[in-house]
């Protein structure tokens, strides 16, 4: 009030003693929020791990029968390429089928050749495999093997990045589990550009890592997203979206969090996978939406980001329905008219990721 104005001697000094102390108070409030959210990210880590280890024990219950004698065959194989075994474990499932975890030390003059390990085990075990899938840590490697599925992929990716930048916010890949499966993965940061590109880069790095190591999509979200909430307190987010396409029956699983519809061709005929949930990095309790279909031959999954369908997917499911080409025309195709169809439109990625089934 003008009276207190009047009568204070040391007003300036009052002013300046009160603001001092408002910024402590301020800055003390802002560590305590910071000091709970770091706790509940660190909660959220723990719970991962106790997923992780619950995924382990069910792996480990319901594991197959160990077969000594292909265990044999595959470490005398890879010491005949001068390939250290340090740990190997051949597994029989219900079916017949075989699979193998092999860790082995990294060398600097031993290179692990995909091409050369596959020769090698398939000859020793007289067996068809895929394509082993190699994890690389800091002194071992971790392979794994699994028999030929009765399906492949032909595969297909397309991107075009927002206003001609030099990086793409979204990100995608896709591997072999080592269990007969094919991952698709495909990540949409918040935003363009590198920061963008960065989100979606953290999500699938830490994503592909987990599953190639043998833990559960929903633990692997988990660890993701808790990663996403402590890297920045600036807000930080992306979309998660998975399609795994089982090679031995054709069953596709689809897990989504805040991810664009996935468009499915079926006999014929379109459906689509769609999400409801949250991306990553928003809230802690972030979870997948999830469906399962059976595919066979000829049968297509077209996962996109949301830059493809600013107006719908009504044009997509069209397109679909006639198609007959490679995976890389279509993922071509629907990127190319994606673009031409959203110019007056935000611009916005656009990536596409297109597998067509084929019997082996």
């Amino acid at each position: 009030p003008h009276s207190f104005l009047g009568k204070c001697l040391r007003f300036s000094q009052f002013k300046r003693a009160v603001n001092t102390h408002y910024g402590d108070y301020l800055n003390k409030i802002n560590a305590e929020n910071r000091v709970a959210e770091i706790r509940g990210v660190v909660e959220d880590h723990f719970n991962g791990i106790s997923n992780m280890l619950y995924d382990l024990s069910n792996e480990f219950k319901y594991s197959q029968n160990i077969d000594e004698k292909a265990t044999a065959k595959i470490i005398s194989a890879l010491q005949s390429m001068n390939i250290v075994v340090t740990d190997c474990s051949a597994l029989t499932d219900k079916f017949g089928r075989l699979s193998a975890d092999i860790s082995v030390k990294l060398q600097k003059d031993i290179s692990l050749n995909k091409k050369e390990i596959l020769k090698k085990l398939s000859i020793a075990l007289d067996r068809d495999f895929d394509p082993p899938s190699i994890t690389k840590a800091e002194t071992n490697a971790f392979i794994t093997i699994t028999e030929k599925a009765v399906f492949y992929c032909d595969m297909g990716i397309s991107q075009f990045a927002a206003n001609d930048n030099s990086m793409c916010g979204d990100t995608c890949e896709y591997f072999f589990d080592g269990k007969g499966k094919l991952v698709m993965l495909l990540s949409d940061g918040m935003g363009v550009g590198g920061r963008a590109a960065v989100d979606s880069n953290l999500m699938t790095g830490l994503i592909s890592r987990l599953v190639k190591a043998g833990f559960g999509y929903d633990c692997a979200l988990k660890i993701s997203n808790s990663s996403m909430l402590f890297k920045s307190t600036d807000e930080s987010l992306a979309t998660v979206d998975i399609s795994v396409i089982d090679l031995f029956n054709g069953n596709t699983e689809f897990y989504k969090a805040g991810a664009a519809p996935t468009i499915i061709r079926r006999r014929g005929k379109t459906a689509k996978a769609q999400s409801t949930s949250l991306p990553a990095g928003i809230l802690k309790d972030v979870g997948f939406d999830k469906a399962e279909i059976s595919l066979k031959n000829d049968d297509i999954v077209l996962m996109m980001s949301d830059g493809v369908i600013n107006d719908g997917t009504d044009w997509i499911c069209e397109f679909l329905v006639d198609f007959e080409g490679t995976a890389q025309q279509l993922a071509d195709n629907i990127a190319s008219m994606a673009r031409r169809r959203k110019q007056d439109f935000p611009k916005d990625d656009i990536t596409v990721m297109a597998a067509i089934i084929k019997k082996v």
